[in-house]
């Protein structure tokens, strides 16, 4: 089931300069090696990454990408950047398509000029949340896309982590005891206008009910709308 496929685009105000894929690792390899992440002589710059963001707080060479990522709560401790992960939906699920078997997105990208890495984290409680890290000329830089992820956008936490979040007792206290409740109401609203059907809606009691998964052309669509190519 998609989540957050209705919300409204916000244009611009994110820059990011074009690099290629040699250019990317040669900058991770070396924030890698200078703080021991790797060797001298590693080549793998996707596992160096992986690594990296499981730790960014510690590497001042990541200040960015670590605000830029602690916009949503969400755990670290599985990184995926080279398709680890277990995407695929069931095709016995009667919702089934071939692109929600689609992860093109992971790895590097070119789209319409913008070079980024995509990738997903959480923990082995959460859904994990789709994140990319682009270059905006200056420093390496992290970005969520709201539409189409699987994250609660009124907490803005993952599915799974809110219990476990620190912030479990201010989201009661921002939003009710029943926020989750709400959340319910507005996923039942927002999948009937979509492709589900009634009955599968009304079987919705709680958020473990719904499978939530990546919708890749939502998330796409965010990011080219968010950021803006610069030479």
């Amino acid at each position: 089931m998609y989540i957050n496929m209705n919300v409204k685009l916000k244009n611009k105000g994110r820059k990011a300069k074009f690099m290629t894929e040699e250019e990317f690792a040669k900058k991770i390899l070396k924030i890698g090696i200078n703080n021991q992440v790797c060797e001298e002589d590693e080549k793998d710059y996707k596992t160096t990454l992986m690594h990296l963001i499981m730790g960014r707080e510690c590497y001042t060479e990541l200040s960015k990408v670590t605000d830029d990522l602690s916009k949503i709560v969400v755990d670290s401790e599985n990184v995926d950047i080279s398709g680890d992960f277990n995407y695929h939906r069931d095709e016995k699920d009667p919702d089934y398509s071939e692109k929600d078997n689609n992860i093109d997105l992971l790895g590097y990208q070119v789209i319409n000029g913008i070079s980024f890495i995509g990738g997903a984290m959480g923990g082995d409680w959460e859904e994990p949340v789709y994140f990319i890290i682009y270059w905006d000329g200056k420093n390496l830089r992290g970005y969520i896309p709201t539409k189409g992820n699987t994250f609660n956008i009124e907490c803005k936490a993952a599915f799974g982590s809110l219990e476990e979040s620190d912030k479990y007792e201010s989201l009661c206290e921002k939003y009710g005891t029943d926020y989750e409740g709400d959340l319910i109401d507005r996923i039942k609203k927002q999948e009937l206008s979509l492709r589900h059907s009634k009955e599968l809606v009304d079987s919705i009691k709680d958020t473990n009910d719904v499978m939530f998964w990546i919708n890749w052309d939502g998330v796409l669509e965010d990011i080219t709308a968010r950021i803006e190519l610069i030479k």
